[in-house]
């Protein structure tokens, strides 16, 4: 299995980083510090 983790996104700070998901992979985590109100950035 492969795992391709992201931490400390900070999706609430401009510039918006750009991140991408590596072909192949079969999970990924997503560990702290992405923004306030994470629910709002996902939609």
């Amino acid at each position: 299995m492969k795992i391709q983790n992201f931490s400390d996104l900070h999706f609430d700070v401009l510039p918006i980083r750009k991140f991408a998901v590596v072909e192949g992979i079969d999970a990924v985590i997503v560990a702290g510090d992405t923004c306030e109100g994470l629910s709002n950035r996902l939609r």
